[in-house]
C-alpha cells in the first residue's frame, strides 16, 4: 500500500511538477512583456466602445503596474489598450500568451473604415481552478511594429500577456490538455474501481465512493470549459448553474459517503449534525449565482466551501479518535483537499500565481487517492470484522446444539435430526433405526460416589458409545443417563453390531462402582421404514419400550424389534 502511495505521488510530481518548472525556465529566457512598452488605456468600467478607439483621448499608462490589483471571482472589468508588439527576430513563430479564467480577449486593427475584428474569443479555464495559461495566434501583419488595440474582458490578468515562441506556448497550452484528460480520468477510474468492488463485496460505501468520484469526473470536464464548447448557445449564467448541480451534486455525494463510511448516525450523532449543517452551508452556493455583487459572491462561496470541508475534517478527526483507523486516513485526505483548496483561492495574491494553476486539482486527486486507500482499510476492517463474527455465531449455533457436560448432541438437536432422517426414509423408502440407552443403577453410582464422579462417569460413556456409531449417524443425549442414536438406512443386524461395540467400548473403561462391579449399560433398539415424518415417534417408543424390557431382564443387554408402520 505505501508503495502504490509513493507511486502516485510520484506521478503527481511528473505530471504537474516538472513541466511547470519548465515552463517557468522558458518564460524567464525568452517571453517579452507586452504592457512593459504599452501605449494604450485602460477601462475597468467596461463602458469602452470599439468605435471610442480611434481617436479617443483616454488615460494612458506606461506599463502594467498602472493597473489595479487583479482580483478573483468573476469581475466584469474590460481592459482597452493600445500596444505595438515588438519585431523579435530570436522568437520563433511569436504567439501571444495570457493566463486567464473565464476570458474573452479580442484584438482589433485600424484602417480607414474604422476598428476591424482580427483575433480571439471566448474560452474558461474551469470555474474552481487558478489562471491557466492560453495563446492566441496573431496575423502575421501585426507582428511588425504596427499598432494593435488589444480588448481583455471578463477574468484575464492583462499583465501576464507575453509575447513567446509557439513552441512553449503550445507546451504549456498542452500541459493544461494533459491535466485535464489526466484529472478526469484519474476520477473515472477510482469510481470504476469502487463500483466493481461495490458490486463484488455488497459494501455500501464503496457505491457512495463511487458516486463522488463520477461526479467529481463530471465537474471537472464541465469546469474544464467542455460544457463552454459544446453548448454556446448557453447564457453565462445558464452555464454557472449546470457546472454548481455537478459540482455541488459532488459535495452532497461525498457528505452521504462521509455519513456512511464514518457510521456517525450510529457512532457520533453530533458529527452527523455537524455534517449536515456543513452540507447546507456548501448548497448555499447556488444562490451566488443571483448576486448582484460578484466580488461577495466570491467571498461566500469561499467561506461556505472551507466551512464544509472544515465539518468534514472534523468529523474524520473525531471517527480517528475514537479509535477508527480509517477515520484518521479519511481525515488526512480532507486535509490535502483543505490545503488545495486554500491555496488555489488565495493564487491571485502570489508573485507567481501560475506556479499554483493545478494546487485545487492535485488536492483533489490526493483526497481521493487517501479517501480510496481509507475505503480499502474500512472494507478490509468490516470484512474481519464479519468473519469474526460469522465464526463467533457458528461457535454459538455448535454450543446450543451440544450438552455442556458431555459435549454430544443435545436433546433439541436430536429431535430436529430426528425429523430429518424421518423425512428422508419417508422419502426414499428405506429403514430407519433408533437405539436408546440408559446406565444401570446410575443414580446408586451418584449417591455412593458423588455427583463429581458421576459427571466424568457420564462424559466417559458419551464419548465411548458416540464412537462407535456409523459416520453419517446421530448420537445425543436423549435426557439425564439416556443417550440414543439414530442409525439410518440400517437393519436390525446393522443395530445389533452397534450395540455390541458399545458394550466392549465400555467395558474397556473399566468404570467400576463402589462396590467394584464394572459400570453396565442396557440398550433397547427398534427398527422401521416411516411412511410419513410422524412415524419416527412410533418407532422411538418401540425402542424405549425395549430398552425397559431389556432393564427387566436382568440389565447390561440389548433388546431390538422390527417395528411395523400400519397404514
Amino acid at each position: 500500500m505505501r508503495l502504490r502511495t509513493l507511486a502516485w505521488a510520484f506521478a503527481l510530481v511528473v505530471v504537474f511538477v516538472l513541466p511547470t518548472a519548465v515552463r517557468w525556465r522558458l518564460e524567464q529566457s525568452t517571453a517579452i512583456p507586452i504592457l512593459r512598452t504599452a501605449e494604450g488605456f485602460y477601462d475597468p468600467s467596461g463602458a469602452l466602445q470599439i468605435g471610442d478607439i480611434a481617436g479617443g483621448t483616454h488615460t494612458a499608462f506606461a506599463n502594467a503596474a498602472a493597473l489595479p490589483a487583479f482580483p478573483e471571482g468573476y469581475v466584469p472589468r474590460v481592459y482597452w489598450f493600445r500596444v505595438t508588439i515588438p519585431h523579435d527576430a530570436s522568437i520563433a513563430s511569436p504567439v501571444l500568451s495570457y493566463n486567464y479564467k473565464v476570458t474573452q480577449i479580442d484584438v482589433f486593427g485600424s484602417d480607414a473604415n474604422g476598428a476591424e475584428h482580427v483575433a480571439g474569443g471566448f474560452d474558461l479555464a474551469g470555474a474552481d481552478s487558478a489562471l491557466v495559461p492560453g495563446i492566441l495566434q496573431l496575423p502575421e501583419w501585426a507582428l511588425h511594429n504596427t499598432p494593435v488595440f488589444v480588448r481583455v474582458a471578463t477574468v484575464v490578468d492583462p499583465r501576464s500577456l507575453m509575447l513567446r515562441p509557439l513552441a512553449p506556448a503550445l507546451t504549456a497550452s498542452l500541459q493544461r490538455r494533459i491535466t485535464f484528460g489526466f484529472f478526469v480520468g484519474f476520477f473515472v477510474a477510482i469510481g470504476a474501481f469502487n463500483l466493481w468492488t461495490f458490486l463484488a463485496l455488497r459494501d455500501r460505501p464503496l457505491l457512495d465512493y463511487a458516486t463522488v468520484m463520477f461526479l467529481e469526473a463530471a465537474a471537472t470536464v464541465i469546469g474544464y470549459g467542455v460544457l463552454w464548447q459544446v453548448l454556446p448557445p448557453l447564457s453565462f449564467l445558464v452555464r454557472e448553474l449546470i457546472y454548481d448541480c455537478a459540482a455541488l451534486g459532488a459535495a452532497v455525494a461525498l457528505s452521504v459517503f462521509t455519513i456512511g463510511f464514518l457510521r456517525l448516525n450510529l457512532r457520533d450523532r453530533h458529527a452527523y449534525s455537524v455534517v449536515l449543517l456543513g452540507t447546507a452551508c456548501v448548497l448555499t452556493v447556488y444562490l451566488t449565482d443571483f448576486f448582484p455583487n460578484i466580488t461577495l459572491a466570491w467571498a461566500w462561496t469561499l467561506v461556505a466551501s472551507l466551512v464544509f470541508y472544515a465539518t468534514l475534517l472534523y468529523a474524520g478527526l473525531r471517527a480517528g479518535r475514537s479509535g477508527m483507523r480509517a477515520g484518521r486516513i479519511y481525515a488526512v485526505g480532507m486535509a490535502c483537499m483543505m490545503i488545495g483548496y486554500i491555496v488555489n483561492m488565495s493564487s491571485y495574491s502570489l508573485p507567481r500565481q501560475d506556479l499554483f494553476i493545478y494546487a485545487f486539482q492535485v488536492g483533489e486527486a490526493l483526497q481521493a487517492l487517501i479517501l480510496a486507500i481509507a475505503v480499502a482499510a474500512n472494507v478490509q476492517e468490516t470484512r474481519a470484522e464479519n468473519q469474526r463474527l460469522l465464526v463467533e455465531s457458528r461457535q454459538l449455533t455448535q454450543l446450543a446444539a451440544l450438552d455442556g457436560l458431555t459435549g454430544v448432541l443435545n436433546r433439541r438437536s436430536f429431535d430436529r435430526a430426528l425429523d430429518d432422517a424421518a423425512a428422508l426414509a419417508a422419502a426414499t423408502g428405506k429403514p430407519l433405526g433408533v437405539l436408546i440407552m440408559d446406565i444401570d443403577h446410575f443414580k446408586d453410582f451418584n449417591d455412593t460416589l458423588g455427583h463429581q464422579a458421576g459427571d466424568e462417569a457420564l462424559r466417559k460413556v458419551a464419548q465411548a458409545c458416540g464412537s462407535c456409531v456409523r459416520t453419517g449417524d446421530v448420537f445425543a443425549r436423549y435426557g439425564g443417563e439416556e443417550f440414543a442414536a439414530i442409525v439410518a438406512n440400517a437393519t436390525l443386524e446393522d443395530l445389533q453390531h452397534i450395540a455390541d461395540r458399545m458394550f466392549s467400548g465400555l467395558r474397556s473403561l473399566e468404570i467400576r462402582r463402589a462396590d467394584g462391579t464394572l459400570l453396565t449399560i442396557s440398550i433397547g433398539g427398534a427398527n422401521g421404514t416411516p411412511l410419513s415424518p410422524r412415524d419416527a415417534a412410533e418407532i422411538v417408543h418401540a425402542a424405549d419400550a425395549e430398552l425397559y424390557a431389556a432393564k427387566r431382564n436382568g440389565r447390561n443387554r440389548v433388546n431390538l424389534s422390527l417395528y411395523e408402520v400400519l397404514v
